[in-house]
């Protein structure tokens, strides 16, 4: 079974040994290990691994290193890794014009995120422009967060409609797309919450889509003209 896991402990040497240990002895093989966040003494990381156990027995046997918390745990089906986030740079520069909808619909996979979305707020209100599979509508949505100028997490507040979180958790985080009236979501229905180097990374990968779309339909106008 493939997990996604995101830690929490001491940001002193040694501290993740205890970790990769814990998962070794339960004959898991850890596929990639990233650094989320560094602050105040405690280091956020994203483990994915695959590992014949379940969900609670590979919790108890994280949280037993010393210092170790899980923040969020998630069964991912299928059998291919995890989408990293300069792979989906690349599959977007790929697309062409086809970027920003690749950027959407591969998002989830590349944050660990549940749905991803695009929209544009016009005259006649909010536009959809692209969502991914598992996206709820986002037709008549209240946008009170729009314009945006740089990527931000957006807090639970009463814009959000019931069905983005009825569990009660949603965590939502939001960047411009080409202009601060267009917008990419991308949200995760039982958290965790979107940490600082994700929101630069929601950032980037938004920049990138966008310029390839203008510079693939710029080539079509150069070779029409």
């Amino acid at each position: 079974m493939r997990y996604a896991l995101r830690i929490s402990l001491p940001d002193r040497p040694g501290a993740l040994s205890g970790v990769t240990g814990a998962i070794a002895r339960l004959r898991g093989d850890i596929e990639r290990v990233e650094v989320v966040e560094r602050s105040d003494g405690v280091a956020v990381d994203d483990v994915r691994l695959v590992v014949d156990v379940d969900a609670a027995s590979l919790r108890e046997a994280v949280e037993s290193a010393p210092g170790a918390v899980v923040e969020s745990l998630e069964r991912r089906d299928g059998t291919t890794p995890a989408l990293d986030p300069m792979d989906l740079a690349a599959l977007c520069v790929g697309q062409g014009r086809g970027a920003v909808a690749t950027l959407v619909e591969r998002l989830p996979e590349a944050l660990g995120a549940t749905w991803s979305a695009a929209l544009a707020n016009g005259v006649g209100g909010v536009e959809p422009l692209a969502r991914s599979a598992e996206a709820p509508p986002l037709d008549g949505l209240a946008t009170p967060w729009l314009p945006l100028e740089a990527p931000r997490r957006l807090p639970a507040a009463v814009w959000m409609p019931e069905a983005w979180s009825a569990d009660g958790r949603i965590e939502v985080a939001a960047a411009p797309l080409g202009q601060p009236t267009t917008a990419v979501l991308v949200a995760r229905a039982r958290g965790p919450r979107f940490r600082s180097v994700e929101l630069a990374h929601l950032a980037r990968l938004a920049e990138i889509a966008v310029g390839t779309e203008v510079r693939a339909a710029r080539e079509v106008r150069a070779r029409a003209g």
